[in-house]
């Protein structure tokens, strides 16, 4: 079980580096890529999540990681931060849930 601290770490990092919106106007995402990969494999636990990467830019920036969810996962991982997020992301993410109807709001897409 995890913890609040935890949740907070999470929100923290999320807060700083992530992002929430509706993909294809229906599906809650969210992303989030760093290039310190033990960090983002901390939040990917936190969240049951998966890392991808690593990418690379075109010049000689570091390479990066991601993590990308869309559907149910996105929505626990939100609901987790939300009590420790700040005000520009819990409105984008309230203003999406508000916009959504509960079925599709976390339907993972199949296709």
């Amino acid at each position: 079980m995890m913890s609040k601290t935890e949740d907070a770490w999470a929100a923290g990092l999320f807060e700083g580096e992530g992002s929430v919106g509706l993909n294809q106007g229906r599906y809650l995402y969210i992303q989030m890529a760093t290039t310190d990969k033990d960090v983002l494999q901390r939040f990917a636990a936190w969240g049951s999540l998966t890392v991808t990467g690593p990418y690379k830019y075109t010049n000689n920036r570091k390479p990066y990681w991601r993590v990308a969810v869309q559907g149910k996962l996105a929505y626990n991982a939100m609901e987790r931060m939300l009590p420790y997020l700040g005000e520009r992301r819990t409105t984008r993410y309230n203003e999406i849930r508000e916009r959504s109807s509960t079925s599709s709001f976390y339907r993972i897409k199949s296709d």
